[in-house]
């Protein structure tokens, strides 16, 4: 409880004041005089803080132990004795997030490590491919170019051989010794031949429009954490005339080329930092379909929200544990199993709950918790990537 040192008078507008008054009747001040040493300020800080500690660990027995015990305590209106759901959501989710937070970025960390290396190494293989693909293509005259992409139409399981025996008599003998000896390189893959060839066949002048197949892919790597280039001043740079571009391609081809210059994962962590406030604003949603589904029971709409908030803060628990197991003992076979036993654990703590809280037959319930988990995985799911689309625009 809040320590207060009552005045006889208001310090505000100097009206006399009772012992019983926590505000000024006049004007409304708190009736709380703290013109006193900071020893004493302090003091009455721990007072507060061990306070609400004594009520938070009086918490922690019912909240791990007995599945819906304090929502139904709550709903009772038994409110005092335990912390209130709200502050234990928050305290919960701000550990997690904030765990998970540190070993994300503990992992970008570790694998940028050779990421300049593989980087070199993926470009070297990409140009080497591509050159191979280039001499390939030129073996090839239009007309035979047709003959194959038909072939490849008619039969896309088609090999080398099968090909080779299909052109010949199509080609010169030293035209066709060449095109056979690149296609059995290892460095250059049949299939991606064939994708190549069939898409080539099928690219249009209309597909020449869309201003994401006009980027110079090779002078963004090269300017990528150039800031002082915007990326209107990069799409100049490739002779692109944003003013004949509609305005939605011109709107994403600017926020592509800016979150792929971002590097470093920074949209990804732009992404994991609004997920809290998605996960919170979720929590009614989720409130309203449990209301939906026990409709008949007319249970206030609040009492499925309480119910949320301390489902998802016992969640936040165990994904901790779990997170925590797969980053620091994931090369055990103990941690997976742990793993395991926690999700099943959870489950079936959730499902204690809904039988205590709504008190329906244990088969009601079952059919009820399952729906409620599938639509709790499906519209998560939604909000995720509606939150990602929404902050792709918003980076």
């Amino acid at each position: 409880m809040k320590i207060r040192r009552k005045a006889s008078r208001c310090l505000n507008c100097n009206s006399t004041l009772d012992n019983i008054y926590n505000f000024c009747p006049n004007c409304g001040q708190e009736n709380n005089d703290n013109n006193v040493s900071f020893i004493t300020l302090f003091m009455d800080y721990l007072s507060n803080y061990f306070a609400y500690d004594s009520k938070f660990i009086r918490t922690l027995g019912p909240f791990f132990l007995k599945p819906g015990f304090l929502t139904n305590r709550f709903n009772e209106g038994k409110r005092v004795s335990y912390a209130h759901p709200l502050r234990l959501y928050f305290l919960t989710s701000l550990a997690f997030f904030f765990i998970t937070g540190i070993i994300v970025n503990r992992m970008d960390t570790n694998a940028d490590v050779d990421l300049s290396e593989l980087s070199s190494e993926i470009k070297t293989i990409s140009e080497f491919s591509s050159a191979k693909f280039d001499k390939l293509d030129s073996t090839l005259p239009d007309s035979i170019k047709t003959k194959v992409v038909n072939l490849l139409k008619k039969n896309k399981k088609l090999d080398v051989d099968g090909l080779s025996i299909a052109l010949k008599g199509l080609m010169t003998k030293e035209d066709s010794m060449t095109f056979r000896s690149l296609l059995l390189e290892d460095s250059l893959n049949w299939q991606t031949v064939k994708e190549r060839l069939l898409k080539d066949s099928t690219t249009s002048r209309a597909d020449e429009s869309f201003v994401l197949n006009q980027v110079d892919w090779k002078l963004v790597d090269s300017l990528r954490y150039e800031k002082q280039y915007s990326e209107k001043q990069l799409l100049e740079m490739m002779n692109i005339d944003l003013e004949k571009v509609n305005t939605g391609q011109k709107i994403l081809v600017i926020q592509i080329l800016r979150v792929y210059r971002s590097g470093d994962g920074a949209f990804k962590n732009y992404v994991w930092k609004n997920i809290p406030i998605m996960m919170l604003a979720f929590i009614p949603i989720f409130a309203l379909s449990l209301l939906l589904m026990y409709r008949r029971r007319k249970i206030l709409y609040i009492r499925h929200i309480v119910h949320a908030l301390h489902l998802h803060s016992f969640a936040y628990i165990a994904l901790i544990l779990v997170v925590m197991l797969k980053h620091f003992a994931d090369d055990h076979d103990w941690a997976s199993t742990i793993n395991t036993l926690i999700v099943l654990a959870t489950f079936l703590y959730f499902y204690v709950s809904f039988l205590r809280v709504y008190g329906q037959s244990w088969k009601k319930t079952f059919a009820k918790f399952i729906f409620s988990t599938f639509f709790y995985g499906l519209f998560i799911s939604l909000f995720l990537i509606a939150e990602a689309f929404i902050l792709f625009f918003l980076f």
